[in-house]
């Protein structure tokens, strides 16, 4: 509902809500298959939500920002630092040997630290230079 897209929105800070300058609520299912809820297009920083997006909107929609903030906010340097975190606290990281596969662990990984710091539920004990980081945007 469009009153839920807001209550989530207010759990954004003001420059990161700068970054988009759309949201479309659509009545169609993506392409790539039933299971995708939510889809940010980069070049336009658009965010597409997807009707079964409708049981998970708040984390669709953070994380999809997320994506946008890597995408809009981060500089090289910033994503290339946020990648050495990963590999230090997410051994799991290393685990990727296709370079391409790795990247997307990664940006995943952004949105989702993104999502789970947004929602308060970061453990930032466990990963505590990933909480700092993005914290600090």
């Amino acid at each position: 509902t469009l009153d839920g897209l807001c209550a989530v929105l207010e759990i954004i800070t003001p420059n990161h809500l700068l970054l988009i300058p759309r949201i479309y609520l659509v009545n169609y299912f993506c392409q790539d298959g039933i299971e995708t809820k939510g889809r940010h297009l980069a070049l336009l920083n658009y965010i597409i939500l997807y009707p079964n997006s409708a049981d998970k909107l708040t984390e669709v929609l953070i994380n999809e920002i997320g994506h946008l903030v890597w995408d809009k906010k981060l500089n090289p340097q910033q994503r290339i630092e946020f990648y050495y975190l990963m590999l230090k606290e997410v051994p799991a990281t290393l685990d990727k040997n296709d370079e391409q596969e790795r990247y997307i662990f990664v940006l995943e990984n952004f949105a989702n630290s993104y999502l789970f710091y947004r929602l308060g539920i970061f453990d930032e004990r466990r990963y505590p230079q990933i909480y700092l980081f993005i914290f600090s945007l």
